[in-house]
């Protein structure tokens, strides 16, 4: 938040095209075709580094700074869209509440917004949920991110407190494309997704988990028929 000038620089080159072919489908966990060249030149910058699980995000400052930088102009807003109606008379969080509110947001708004992301029009979805959240953490909550290369996966991790209890809610984004055109494909995206979850809900010591698809196949549908909310194994899926 406090804009060093190494973070403007930074900001500049998430815009160049080399750099957004890298780090476009590490937030968005989908499998990509990544140049050789363009994963060195992150590297070199400090953006990436080489792990065991694949390629991920350097360190823990730029997992915080990369989302916030991508959707900043949507930060003011969300500031003076949203009341914390989400948070309970006992200062717990209502997620049920919090999410309703996300998806009539998102009805409303993800045209406009998917066209304000730097040219990072495929992770739109996870950048405006990623917004979204901050907007909720401030204050009561702390997010831990982790997407990269090679995952499949774009996990966040809430962690809420209140006087009487902590809260930890996993969410886990899935982007539904033109391969995941059929029901019987888009059920399998759903059990990889369940079981996704529910390992790193273990490993959170989760106190709930939700999983949110966005569809993107382009296919032009009434909202109520894009709407879908289900709950499998105590996870509650979120179709959109």
């Amino acid at each position: 938040l406090s804009r060093q000038t190494h973070l403007d620089q930074l900001a500049d080159k998430l815009k160049e095209p080399r750099v957004r072919g890298v780090i476009e489908p590490m937030m968005t966990g989908v499998n990509a075709r990544i140049f050789p060249d363009d994963a060195e030149y992150c590297i070199d910058l400090g953006l990436i580094k080489r792990t065991r699980q694949g390629l991920v995000i350097s360190n823990d400052i730029y997992k915080e700074v990369i989302p916030r930088e991508l959707s900043k102009s949507m930060q003011t807003a969300f500031l003076t869209i949203f009341n914390p109606k989400w948070i309970n008379e006992d200062q717990s969080l209502n997620v049920d509440l919090l999410m309703k509110l996300f998806v009539q947001f998102w009805r409303e708004n993800s045209d406009v917004w998917s066209k304000d992301m730097q040219g990072y029009l495929e992770a739109a979805p996870h950048l405006v949920f990623f917004s979204f959240l901050q907007r909720v953490s401030n204050g009561h909550g702390l997010i831990e991110r982790e997407y990269g290369l090679g995952m499949k996966r774009a996990d966040l991790y809430l962690k809420w407190k209140s006087p009487d209890s902590e809260q930890r809610v996993i969410f886990e984004l899935k982007l539904r494309t033109e391969k995941q055109n059929t029901e019987h494909a888009l059920e399998e995206m759903k059990k990889k997704a369940l079981e996704q979850t529910a390992d790193y809900a273990d490993r959170c010591s989760a106190t709930e988990s939700h999983i949110l698809i966005f569809d993107r196949r382009g296919i032009d549908r009434k909202w109520l028929e894009k709407v879908s909310i289900e709950v499998r194994n105590g996870i509650t899926i979120w179709e959109l």
